[in-house]
């Protein structure tokens, strides 16, 4: 109906009467409507074709957003170059969806997709318009992760020191959090590499020397990561400690002891779990 409306104020307008030519909020609000209240961004799409070109930062935004949810992440990615090439000054929320949308199914070709991205948010940051978050390199890291490219876990350790580097010169919004470090530490576990267990290690002091508690997450990226060293008893010693840590810090559920069954021969899982041969795993609430 909104559309209807808005097509008979354009005939109007195109008979002369300029009272009725249809502003840029008309057409904001519809292009809305179709992809908020509709999930039609194809329709909404045809509306801001029809009506422009229009320079609106929301109406490039919302079609942004709307293919990014439609797993369109190249039809998203051509309204955040436009609104950089008109200096409609695209934020991080839009550098992230458009990262994210290419995430959710990766391949070699999204992930070039995912560094076109990566290197326009560097250019924006340098020339002052735009200030990158945790969220955004966070979202890079796990593009790397889900693209099996070669040295993984160094390359995302990298993004990592660059996330630090920025906070020290002032950016306060990009420090790393412990969902960085889950996701670095679950690409250690996913490279099937035991050579990655020193970073690992590294990793995981560091998110303690920070004063940001670890989570189940954490734990259970490290038993992943110990599951790749070889049987003997310093891989024994890493996942007792490992366990004990982590109920000291209440972070035990099914999910961690699921991990630490796959890291552990049953002996010891057992030992740890204080469960008895044929027992299912109970989880004390101090754990």
């Amino acid at each position: 109906q909104a559309r209807a409306i808005l097509d008979e104020m354009y005939e109007f307008y195109l008979d002369g009467d300029n009272d009725y030519k249809p502003s840029e909020r008309s057409v904001r609000r519809v292009v809305e409507a179709f992809v908020k209240r509709y999930g039609d961004v194809a329709e909404a799409e045809k509306v801001f074709e029809q009506y422009g070109p229009l320079d609106d930062q929301e109406s490039y935004k919302t079609l942004l957003f709307g293919w990014s949810k439609s797993d369109e992440p190249e039809r998203a990615h051509h309204y955040l170059t436009e609104m950089i090439e008109k200096n409609l000054e695209p934020d991080c929320f839009c550098f992230d969806r458009v990262l994210e949308a290419y995430n959710a199914n990766m391949n070699k070709k999204r992930f070039k997709k995912c560094q076109q991205v990566f290197a326009q948010m560097e250019e924006c940051r340098q020339k002052g318009l735009v200030k990158p978050n945790e969220r955004f390199y966070n979202s890079f890291i796990r593009a790397i992760g889900k693209a099996k490219i070669p040295d993984t876990p160094k390359k995302a350790h990298m993004i990592l020191e660059r996330m630090r580097k920025l906070y020290e010169e002032g950016n306060r919004g990009i420090k790393p959090t412990v969902f960085t470090y889950n996701a670095i530490l679950n690409i250690c576990a996913e490279s099937k590499d035991m050579h990655s267990m020193p970073l690992a290690l590294t990793l995981f002091n560091e998110l303690r020397a920070s004063n940001m508690p670890p989570d189940h997450v954490t734990f259970g990226n490290l038993f992943k990561c110990a599951a790749l060293l070889e049987d003997g008893s310093r891989k024994q010693a890493l996942v007792s400690s490992t366990f004990q840590l982590c109920c000291k810090c209440g972070c035990v559920n099914e999910y961690v002891i699921r991990d630490l069954k796959e890291s552990a021969p049953e002996h010891q899982w057992r030992e740890l779990t204080n469960c008895e041969q044929g027992d299912e795993v109970y989880i004390p609430k101090e754990w």
